[in-house]
Formats: structure tokens, C-alpha cells, sequence
């Protein structure tokens, strides 16, 4: 305080004094002496707040601070209000720097003291001789005040901001802040966000068009077949939707991407059977089916109709996530007596994987038929309890275990295509890593 007073040389200093600072300066008039001390005719204005008891609360300060700025703005609108962002606690300074940050266009000026010399300590403000004697901050001391740019400390106000939003994968929030804040955001940053913006919608063409603007298009797709492409891509939006906790869409979106594995699995199983289908929804009627020259395949019609016994299925019915779980569990069923050798020596990679290692999350999310459809068509919220009861998770368990499986499920049949597919399911939290990694860059 002293150093800004000897620099400026002000008309009027104003102290900001909390419940002790008010108890102090009573008893010594410490802050007085010495300001007087070092400019005799400067005016004093102490602005009392005794309510202010805890000077590490930050929340106390904020609209204190307001307040008294904007009264001295009033009462002086046409002179230089410079502002001491040195002094206080952490949380003090860190809300009068909000505040500023709030007045950015008005005519306040925020200083900040650089110390290459020792504070003033405590036991030096008790006694005011002391303190004007001992203190190293004399005439002969160069200037060490420097001028904070307000833009430079909202910057890292903003950062902090979309650091939290990324953190819980709130890219619609972090969109519009930089929408609103394009000059204070580098450009790599603000592709990176609006990747994840454009992706999490999603709007497939943005996306990519962001991806290659940043040069990163291989990093974050996967060079599997379009089939796969679009499974992981929906997966990655259903495990946003857990990350962030929205339970009901996560059960609603989990039932149709696991109908899609079944189905892609199936047909890379017995791709004679996609002829078969005469729609892509059904199955292909007896009859038709009788006729072909298929009859390798003929054992599996009395499984299918076994398998779908009391559910009023039949050839021709649409197929969902049972029939698909039915279909794949007779294949995987027809090689349970083989032994490793054997099942290892199969020919097609994805029936080999079925054989040896089965597909059990397929069956699991089966059983979500009923929570999922009471969060679809009725107002019938989903909680853990209901997860619990249903026996779809043990206690303790998350959905995260769900998005955990299928992600070893993608792992074991998928990895062949494309060996960073690993990389690619974990693309959010990428891109997390990297918009961080912008921020840092930034700084340094």
C-alpha cells in the first residue's frame, strides 16, 4: 500500500478495512500514520466492514468490493481510479480481480506490486514507528508497480471456466462461452472445442470439418468399414451420456446400439444370412427360408423358435436385441465343446472371438428391456434402485460398467480393423487432454 501511495502520489486513498483491520487501526492507527507519513496531504477514506469476520471466505468480498468500486466511479467519472491487487488474502485478491475484471471498461486502473524485498510483517504493523523505520520501501526504491492487463486476468478467468465445463463434457456450454469470448481464445483451443461441440450433437459434417482444420482427422477417427464407424460414434455419444450422469437417455440410447453390435456381429458371422432378410428389420419368413440352398444353416431354425418360445416371435417378426443375443449364443453354443486348439483354429475372426469368449454384455443389456421402456413411454424415473432391483448392477456398481464392456466388446471383435480404435473410444477425454494442453501453452 505504502509503495502505491509514495509512486502515484494520490489525492485520495481509500482503505477497505475488515472486522480486525477496523479493531487494528483503532487502537494504532497504523494505516493513517503511515499513509500520512509518506504523503501529508493526502485525503483518507476508510470503508468499514465489520461484518466481514473471516477474510479467507471469498464469497463475503465480491459484492462488497462491487459496490465501493462503483460508488468511486460515480463520485469521480472523470479521474484515474487506481486499484492496489497486491494486498489481502487470496480469496480477497482473487475477488476484487473479478470485480475489475466487471469494470474492464471503466476508468480503473489495477495494480499489482512486484516484491523483491520482504513484506511488512504483522508484529511490524502493531507499532507504526517500526514499521516507517524498518520499512525497506524508502524513498530511494525503484518503481515496482506494474499495470495488470484485465483482459490477461479474464482470459484466465475464462479458461478456468471451460476447464470446468470440459470436465463434466458440458461442450454446448463451452461453445457458447467462446462464442461470446472469440478474442480471448487461441484458434487451436476453439477448434478443439467446437470439435466437441460439433461431434457430441452430432453434426457429422462440422465435426469433420474441424478435424481436418486442426489437422488431427486421423487422431480422432477410426479407419474401421462405415458400419463400424457409425456403431463407435454412437457409442462414444451414449457414453457421454453416462459421463454425465443423464441416466435415462444413457438406458434409452444403450438398447438400440447394442441391437446394431448384435446385428453387425451376426452378419459378419453368417453373411449369407443379409440375403435372407428380405427387410432389414425381419427375419426371413419359413417358407422363403426353406426354399434356399441354405441348409447348412437349417439347424438354427429350431433353436430361433425354441430360443423365442412364450414371447410371440415367429419368422417374419421384427428382430430386436433378444433374437440377435438367441442367434449368436447358438452359434457360440454349437463350439462349447471344442477345445481351445480347436476354437482358436477357426477361420472367421469374429465367429472365433464368439467361441472362445462369447459376448455376455449383449444378454445383460437384454435384461434392460423393462427399465428402459418405463423411462421411454411412461414418467417413470430411472435410479440406481430401480438398476439395483432389476438386477441389471450390484450394489455398488455404475453404469460406467456397462460403457466398460462394451468397450472391451469393441476391443475384441473390432481392434483387427483398426488398431487405435483403443484411442478413438476414448476421444472426449482427448480432447479434453489437448484443449488443457492449449491453455498451458498459452501461459508458458
Amino acid at each position: 500500500m505504502l509503495h502505491c501511495v509514495r509512486q502515484i502520489k494520490p489525492d485520495k486513498v481509500y482503505l477497505f478495512l475488515t472486522k480486525e483491520m477496523i479493531t487494528r487501526e483503532e487502537q494504532t492507527n497504523v494505516f493513517k500514520k503511515s499513509i500520512l507519513h509518506v504523503k501529508p496531504d493526502c485525503e483518507i477514506e476508510e470503508i468499514k466492514r465489520p461484518n466481514i469476520g473471516d477474510p479467507s471466505d471469498e464469497s463475503l468480498f465480491y459484492s462488497e468490493y462491487l459496490a465501493c468500486l462503483q460508488e468511486i466511479i460515480n463520485d469521480y467519472p472523470d479521474d484515474k481510479i487506481h486499484v492496489n491487487t497486491t494486498s489481502g488474502t487470496p480469496q480477497m485478491i482473487v475477488a476484487l480481480q473479478l470485480c475489475l475484471i466487471t469494470l474492464e471498461d471503466s476508468n480503473i486502473e489495477a495494480l499489482q506490486i512486484k516484491w523483491d524485498e520482504p513484506k511488512v510483517t504483522k508484529e511490524e504493523l502493531i507499532d507504526t514507528g517500526i514499521l516507517i523505520k524498518e520499512n525497506k520501501d524508502n524513498t530511494e526504491t525503484k518503481n515496482r508497480l506494474h499495470t495488470l492487463k484485465l483482459k490477461d486476468i479474464k482470459k484466465v478467468f475464462l479458461e478456468q471456466q471451460l476447464i470446468q465445463m470440459i470436465d463434466w463434457y458440458d461442450y454446448l456450454a463451452a461453445f457458447k462461452l467462446i462464442e461470446a469470448h472469440l478474442d480471448l481464445i487461441e484458434e487451436k483451443a476453439r477448434l478443439l472445442i467446437e470439435h466437441a461441440y460439433y461431434r457430441s450433437l452430432p453434426d457429422e459434417e462440422e465435426a469433420k470439418r474441424t478435424a481436418r482444420e486442426l489437422g488431427l482427422y486421423q487422431e480422432l477417427y477410426t479407419d474401421a468399414d462405415g458400419e463400424v464407424s457409425s456403431i463407435i460414434e454412437y457409442f462414444l455419444l451414449t457414453k457421454l451420456k453416462c459421463k454425465r450422469k443423464e441416466l435415462p437417455d444413457f438406458f434409452i440410447r444403450i438398447k438400440p446400439l447394442a441391437e446394431e453390435i448384435g446385428r453387425y456381429l451376426f452378419f459378419k458371422i453368417e453373411p449369407e444370412w443379409k440375403k435372407l432378410i428380405r427387410q432389414k428389420e425381419h427375419l426371413p419368413n419359413a417358407y422363403f427360408l426353406r426354399k434356399t440352398q441354405t441348409q447348412e444353416m437349417q439347424w438354427l431354425l429350431p433353436i430361433i423358435e425354441s430360443g423365442l418360445s412364450g414371447r410371440k416371435y415367429n419368422f417374419g417378426h421384427e428382430i430386436n436385441l433378444r433374437v440377435w443375443c438367441c442367434l449368436l449364443n447358438a452359434y457360440r453354443d454349437k463350439y462349447k465343446e471344442y477345445s481351445f486348439e480347436q476354437k482358436n483354429s477357426i477361420q472367421n475372426p469374429f465367429l472365433r472371438n464368439l467361441a472362445i469368449k462369447g459376448i455376455k454384455i449383449l444378454g445383460l443389456i437384454d435384461k434392460l428391456s423393462d427399465v428402459r421402456n418405463q423411462a421411454a413411454h411412461q414418467l417413470t424415473p430411472i435410479t440406481y434402485k430401480s438398476l439395483y432391483e432389476s438386477k441389471i448392477l450390484t450394489k455398488g456398481e455404475t453404469p460406467d460398467k456397462i460403457c466398460k464392456s462394451l468397450e472391451e466388446l469393441f476391443l475384441q471383435y473390432f481392434q483387427d480393423q483398426d488398431a487405435t480404435i483403443s484411442e478413438i473410444l476414448d476421444v472426449y477425454n482427448t480432447l479434453n487432454t489437448l484443449i488443457k494442453a492449449e491453455f498451458k501453452a498459452t501461459k508458458a
